[in-house]
């Protein structure tokens, strides 16, 4: 997917082997992304797109395909370099997998903003943008410990393998359980690229090899879906609690039916805005934040019609173009 603008016609011709030459009207930001499935990508696009056309920026965004796709993005980025914008926005598919290629746009003379799922290397960011990552673990941990009573297994799915954002959300998550619910056991964990098919596929072996499991923690709700598929086929949805993260449209109706406990959801909108805001500063002359970290925030059924979701996940209605 990419957001068609004549900049992104201009990658599109480089993908292909060809040129086009136009006089540019716009400062050019580039974004490139590991995916635009899911909730979490398509409101991140959405914060990144609407911000810049805010302060009169033209936006190209290409997205890898999925956090698998570790060379698609490195030759994205290599050509979204050519076009010599004046920031470039990356969220990683694997920090250390697309470093050198990172270094190489930093050494070029284009500054880049770490955002969402952050590259390496993270000291030669011009900025950082994320969400507090820990806090999302911990703020599932305080849920699964309340609805199990501070007792029971519980397995971890993870989330993809090589990101810090999974790693300092899953580390939230086994501390805080060790701190506030020592009766609770981490008894399963496993990194894996984040999807419905893998949480579901995830579960149904976990059914079979941990019979006793009485909670899970997902890293997103598109895994977290997955989860309840598998526990809906077998009966067993609502008796194993599951918490999960982002609040994608099936999360919400997961959440609302009771499937899944609580959401820790992040303010992903803001965060895109931030980056595109930092970016501004680097094309003024001003020093950028070095790292900005958006709160989290816990959703229940109890709390999710209350919220303001303005900064936190794009309209219902929009898609990627």
């Amino acid at each position: 997917m990419m957001k068609i603008t004549k900049a992104a016609l201009v990658v599109a011709a480089l993908l292909a082997g060809t040129t086009v030459s136009f006089a540019q009207t716009k400062p050019l930001i580039a974004f490139a992304m590991p995916s635009v499935q899911g909730g979490f990508w398509v409101s991140m696009y959405y914060g990144v797109t609407e911000e810049a056309k805010a302060l009169g920026f033209d936006a190209v965004v290409l997205d890898s395909g999925g956090f698998d796709k570790v060379a698609k993005q490195v030759e994205q980025i290599e050509n979204l370099a050519q076009r010599k914008p004046k920031v470039m926005l990356v969220g990683a598919t694997n920090a250390a997998g697309i470093r050198s290629t990172v270094e190489r746009v930093i050494a070029s003379g284009i500054p880049v903003v770490g955002l969402g799922s952050i590259p390496e290397p993270m000291d030669k960011l011009a900025s950082i943008v994320l969400a507090d990552h820990y806090a999302l673990g911990q703020l599932q941990a305080e849920c699964l410990a309340g609805a199990l009573g501070g007792k029971g297994d519980v397995g971890v799915m993870a989330g993809p393998p090589g990101v810090d954002w999974a790693a300092d959300r899953a580390r939230g998550f086994r501390e805080s359980i060790a701190k506030i619910a020592p009766g609770m056991k981490v008894v399963v964990e496993k990194t894996t690229v984040p999807g419905r098919t893998e949480g579901l596929k995830l579960m149904e072996d976990w059914l079979q090899g941990f019979p006793k499991i009485a909670g899970v923690y997902t890293v997103d709700d598109d895994m977290g879906a997955g989860v309840i598929d598998a526990l809906v086929q077998a009966q067993l949805e609502g008796k194993i609690k599951v918490s999960s993260s982002n609040l994608s449209p099936i999360g919400d109706s997961y959440l609302r039916k009771g499937y899944l406990q609580c959401e820790s959801i992040q303010q992903i909108v803001l965060q895109g805005r931030e980056a595109v805001r930092q970016a501004a500063k680097i094309m003024k002359g001003e020093t950028p934040t070095k790292l900005i970290k958006t709160p989290a925030i816990l959703v229940t059924a109890e709390n999710v019609d209350k919220l303001d979701y303005s900064e936190i996940k794009a309209p219902r209605d929009f898609r990627p173009r």
